[in-house]
């Protein structure tokens, strides 16, 4: 006759996807980093209000006051987004309230990415780190391209990251990308080379969210990566050109400041002297090199680049304008630097680990003067702000301003976020980005200011966040594979064999 038997059986508990949706506890962690992040931000736009500006960023101001024309010597794109916000908003200042919104945007989200990941609140609590870490609010509210590119490219890098959480929205995703992309582009030209592993991790998760083995179509994965990144390169001159004709930016030839370096402080004498350049330019550069010189004396300081500033005498018709003769000048520069590569490697590492050793301008002081007058609306919350940045760039953590700092972080970055506890393809691409990044400053560093740094540190804070959170997630996946089985009971019904009376 059929008899019940009650037998055990083991099961192990399945492990949390990053796709899973968030726990209701960690929803709860959500809204309160979000309370947390709102007041972080507020109390950055408080403290930096009505904004902090250079005199690159007065010379914008004048162009959106109609004061003089438009200017390439600035980013057109970012000069004609902040004209576009001040027509709206009726101020200036609302560029800071831009700034500093994206700036909470990135930090929600990488929260939400880490929270994802890790399910630890400690590490989404840590992806506010671009409203509360001093190398990070020291310039969030200054009005500089570098903080528009390094919002762009965070952006488009959290857009990717939600392409593999959040495969529904790729679409959604892939625009938002796509036009942060190209912002960033269009804002600094040699941030082209830094969107190339973002775009190629995008594509391959896109795929993936699809449901494309990509590991079969590797070729798909790169010939589609190709075609993308030349649409977003196609799509950023074409913006480039209209926005120039839209606006009728006067073209100022500002490739030639770099030639100017090159020349002025890294070619020999003689050199110049028997280059076959037009004459005129040689006596302009030699009257460079005299004038440097004399001012190293009376300022004790040595001066390594920015000759158009220092010493070459300015544009034809002042700052921010077009040297006298820009063809005279890539001449000269074809005839001497391309027969004298040593001394030009030599003068650009020089420049280089300057760029990568030194810091400067770690924050923006207040602008008083005719032209434009932005004195702080909170002089002493401005003055905490600048203790704070101040007291962490040249007392506690003097590293966290340092270029190089960024540059090995994401050296060794690279490395550890391809190890197997540590693996994280997103964090390989955000250090990639930024070593190429930084790479791009070898031929083309002018100066030893923070801004330049600014997204490379962004993206080596992220990217070792990353790995926090993906050793988080694989300790994870290994204490559920290792941890005992769960028993329960079942009930079985079955026949007996048993025929007896």
């Amino acid at each position: 006759m059929p008899q019940t038997t009650v037998e055990n059986e083991t099961a192990a508990p399945k492990a949390v996807s990053e796709r899973a949706p968030l726990s209701p506890e960690h929803r709860r962690v959500m809204g309160v980093l979000s309370v947390i992040g709102t007041v972080l931000a507020g109390l950055i736009i408080f403290a930096m209000y009505p904004g902090g500006i250079s005199p690159d960023g007065v010379f914008q101001v004048r162009q959106i006051r109609g004061e003089v024309p438009y200017n390439d010597w600035q980013p057109v794109s970012m000069t004609w987004t902040w004209h576009q916000l001040t027509n709206i908003f009726g101020t200036v200042t609302a560029l800071l309230w831009a700034q500093v919104l994206f700036g909470w945007v990135c930090a929600l989200l990488t929260s939400y990415v880490l929270l994802k990941i890790s399910r630890r609140t400690w590490v989404a609590a840590l992806g506010l780190f671009m409203l509360f870490m001093p190398n990070m609010v020291n310039i969030l509210g200054v009005f500089y391209k570098d903080v528009h590119l390094a919002l762009a490219l965070y952006l488009a890098v959290l857009m990717m990251f939600l392409v593999l959480l959040q495969p529904k929205g790729r679409w959604v995703w892939a625009a938002v990308a796509f036009g942060s992309l190209v912002y960033a582009a269009l804002v600094r030209k040699n941030s082209a080379v830094a969107v190339l592993p973002i775009v190629a991790v995008f594509v391959l998760w896109f795929l993936r969210a699809r449901g494309s083995r990509v590991r079969a179509e590797l070729i798909k994965v790169g010939v589609i990566s190709v075609l993308a990144t030349g649409i977003v390169g196609g799509t950023v001159l074409a913006a480039d050109k209209a926005l120039a004709t839209a606006t009728g930016a006067t073209q100022n030839s500002q490739f030639t400041q770099v030639f100017i370096d090159d020349i002025v402080f890294g070619m020999p004498e003689e050199a110049i002297f028997a280059a076959d350049a037009p004459q005129a330019e040689k006596d302009r550069i030699m009257f460079a090199r005299e004038t440097c010189k004399k001012r190293e004396e009376q300022e004790g300081r040595e001066i390594i680049w920015d000759a158009y500033w220092n010493c070459y005498g300015l544009g034809v018709n002042g700052a921010y304008t077009e040297v006298e003769d820009p063809d005279a000048v890539v001449t000269l520069w074809k005839a001497t630097v391309p027969h004298h590569l040593g001394d030009y490697a030599k003068y650009r590492t020089k420049t280089t680990w300057r760029f990568l050793t030194h810091t400067s301008s770690v924050a923006a002081a207040p602008v008083r003067g005719d032209q434009v007058d932005l004195p702080p609306t909170h002089p002493k919350a401005r003055d905490i702000h600048s203790g704070y940045v101040y007291s962490a760039a040249y007392g506690f953590m003097p590293f966290m301003f340092l270029g190089i700092t960024a540059l090995a972080a994401c050296i060794v970055g690279a490395v550890v976020s391809l190890r197997t506890r540590t693996r994280s393809l997103g964090a390989c691409a955000v250090f990639t980005s930024v070593i190429l990044y930084v790479l791009t400053y070898f031929p083309t560093a002018p100066a030893d200011l923070y801004r330049y740094s600014y997204w490379p540190f962004a993206g080596a804070m992220f990217g070792w966040l990353l790995i926090a959170a993906s050793r988080r997630h694989t300790r994870r996946l290994r204490c559920e594979k290792q941890r005992p089985m769960v028993k329960r009971s079942r009930t079985v019904v079955h026949d007996s064999a048993d025929t007896s009376q």
